[in-house]
Order: structure tokens, then C-alpha cells, then sequence
């Protein structure tokens, strides 16, 4: 677990008994998988859909703070983690992100939650990368943006 001083948060780096629902995963996100997989290569595996509150916890969850998060973030899910084979390692999580016509409110409410999951993300050292939905990836261009988005994080650890 890392530990973060200000908000008293934790991370699994493990992904050793972490369950994905990859039974729920839409269209785009099941033609996503094909090519993210293909994207981070034989060394790492991709586990979908698993909650948010599995890889992240609090030290003293009975305060209010942890409390609120954790029902904010109930069922918030991260559509993939990356995950060192040899390890398990939580390398990165990467999100889809879609383009929805939303009511105000709700377009509110998901920029927050994106916004408690990356500032999660920056305080625990765990590396987010971002991919728009749309009907095709270059694949090329999915393997430069992880790459440099893990070796930043990689970076920052050393």
C-alpha cells in the first residue's frame, strides 16, 4: 500500500485479488480492449472494470472525510488497469472517456468524480491516461502515450 500524509489515502499496488466485470463492457469498450491490449504488450495484462474503492482505500475510514469520498465514489469504476505480469503491479489506469449528451448536473457531478480520481491518482504516484472513445485508435500513437505516461510516473518513484 502507498500512503498518502495529506488525505490519510492508500493504494493497492498489488493487483492480486482484484476482480473486473468484463462482462459489462459496451461495444466501443470491448473494441478498445482489443487494441490496448495489443497497446501494452506481452509484459502487462489489462483487468476492466474494477472499483475504484478496490484500489484505493483510507486509513481511518469511520471519518468524515473518507466517508464522503467513499460514497461518492460507490460505483465509480476504472474501465482498465494495466498490470505488470510478473508482479501484478498496478502500472496505470486508463479511462475511455465518452462523449455523451448529459444533463448539466450530471456533466458536473462526472467531472468531479474524474476530478477526486486523478487528484487519488497524483497523490498515490499511480499514472492515468485518458483515451477519447471514437471509431478507430492508431495503435502507434496508444503505445506513445502509455509509454510516456508510465515512464513519467515510473520516473517520479525512482
Amino acid at each position: 500500500m502507498s500512503k498518502s500524509k495529506k488525505s490519510e489515502l492508500q493504494r493497492s499496488f498489488k493487483a492480486v485479488g482484484l476482480k473486473g466485470e468484463e462482462l459489462s463492457f459496451s461495444d466501443p469498450e470491448r473494441a478498445f480492449l482489443a487494441v490496448l491490449q495489443q497497446a501494452v504488450g506481452s509484459k502487462f495484462y489489462v483487468l476492466g472494470k474494477v472499483k475504484v474503492l478496490d484500489v484505493f482505500s483510507f486509513e481511518n475510514e469511520d471519518k468524515l472525510y473518507p466517508r464522503m469520498v467513499a460514497k461518492a465514489l460507490a460505483n465509480t469504476r476504472f474501465d482498465y488497469l494495466i498490470c505488470d505480469k510478473e508482479t501484478s503491479e498496478i502500472v496505470c489506469v486508463v479511462e475511455l472517456e465518452e462523449v455523451l449528451q448529459q444533463k448539466y448536473m450530471q456533466q458536473k457531478w462526472l467531472r468531479f468524480l474524474g476530478w477526486l480520481v486523478q487528484k487519488f491518482c497524483t497523490e498515490t504516484s499511480l499514472a492515468r491516461l485518458i483515451v477519447q472513445q471514437q471509431r478507430g485508435y492508431l495503435l502507434d500513437q496508444l503505445i506513445d502515450r502509455f509509454e510516456a505516461v508510465t515512464s513519467q510516473f515510473s520516473a517520479s518513484l525512482s
